[in-house]
């Protein structure tokens, strides 16, 4: 930890949890960080995952993690040594059980240390999580909220503190990683190809693409539908298409760990969700150059202008999810019209890069206003 008033290089710990090095977003915040220079980052990762830790250490000077099982008293105790160990100026903590976790190592001894509670999601469901989530809000300097969706309804769960709660969008990096896909593409190549870039969960809209697969193939029969991501809807999905006998244009790739060659095959990507925060499949679209088709939520509308950077459709209409799936087949002119100002949308505003840039402001206005108050 930095000592005296001024902060040439700010240390920051990462509470996260990261369950499969399939996940980018993190490994591409600190790299970047790490290229900026100012910085220098460990992280605490809650999974206890030693492929994935050996990988992001890579890209930062340490990752801790759990020794053990423990009982939740004794990790608290454990995390609050590790804080004492790492001995941060700040702690950014990704997600409510990460930020909790954060919040109650650092309850104790420790309050000179700044907590950032970035929030990924626009509420939480589940009684306990909404508790961890007021622990991490109270003891946090800043909460990020990744859309002005999020940001709002942030607004209206803590009323009273309104000015430590901003907004920042996420950034991504879509890179060709080298890992083979789950199918040989080969065997698909000739024919029109759908995906939906999502895990096998509720809200995602899985029914409702099937529902519009279904009324497409009528005008396109050999029009495909790959569902890259897996979850513990798979059961019911694969019964779904069974029972409306779509096997042979509905294609369960599970968890896709190479984005990129993936979407080079690719037509079109679809997302109709019920809720979203903020999407990152519909950012990976755009840098993939294809067309986004999605719901018409708060949250999609800010990135998606329709008819300029993709396409918006009513949740849950099925119909009209399949008429736009095939104008846009049968056009591909507009087609590749959209996904351009997409793609130029993406590089203006949701690189990794420029998230980074803003990410460290926010690092540095926190002693900024530190030192002034010392001055």
């Amino acid at each position: 930890m930095n000592k005296g008033n001024e902060l040439k290089t700010i240390k920051v710990l990462f509470f996260i949890e990261q369950h499969s090095i399939s996940y980018k977003y993190f490994e591409n915040m600190l790299a970047a960080l790490k290229q900026m220079g100012g910085f220098k980052v460990e992280v605490f990762n809650l999974i206890r995952n030693k492929e994935v830790n050996d990988h992001l250490s890579q890209f930062c000077s340490r990752v801790y993690t759990f020794t053990d099982k423990a009982p939740y008293k004794k990790q608290v105790f454990y995390i609050r040594r590790i804080i004492r160990q790492s001995s941060p100026d700040l702690v950014h903590a990704h997600e409510v059980i990460p930020a909790f976790y954060a919040a109650m190592g650092l309850m104790a001894g420790l309050s000179g240390i700044k907590l950032i509670f970035h929030r990924h999601h626009s509420f939480y469901r589940n009684k306990a999580t909404k508790i961890m989530e007021r622990v991490a809000f109270s003891r946090c300097n800043i909460a990020i909220s990744v859309s002005k969706t999020t940001q709002q309804a942030a607004f209206k769960e803590h009323p009273l503190g309104k000015k430590k709660i901003i907004q920042l969008y996420n950034g991504i990096e879509v890179t060709d990683n080298g890992m083979a896909l789950p199918v040989d593409m080969k065997q698909y190549n000739n024919v029109p190809k759908i995906v939906l870039l999502a895990r096998l969960r509720a809200r995602k809209g899985h029914d409702t693409a099937i529902a519009a697969i279904e009324i497409v193939r009528k005008k396109i029969p050999g029009v495909l539908l790959f569902f890259a991501g897996e979850g513990d809807l798979r059961k019911e999905i694969e019964t779904m298409i069974s029972t409306k006998g779509l096997e042979k244009n509905v294609v369960l790739l599970g968890d896709v760990q190479n984005i990129k060659p993936l979407m080079s095959k690719m037509d079109i990507s679809i997302l109709p969700s019920e809720s979203e925060a903020f999407n990152l499949s519909i950012l990976e679209t755009f840098a993939c150059r294809r067309l986004s088709i999605a719901s018409d939520l708060s949250s999609i509308r800010e990135c998606i202008t329709n008819g300029e950077t993709g396409i918006l459709i009513k949740p849950g209409d099925a119909e009209q999810l399949a008429q736009k799936i095939i104008y846009f087949l049968e056009n591909e002119a507009e087609r590749n019209r959209i996904a351009e100002n997409g793609f130029k949308l993406y590089e203006q505003e949701f690189k990794t890069i420029v998230m980074v840039k803003k990410i460290a402001a926010v690092y540095r206005s926190l002693f900024a206003k530190t030192n002034a108050k010392t001055n």
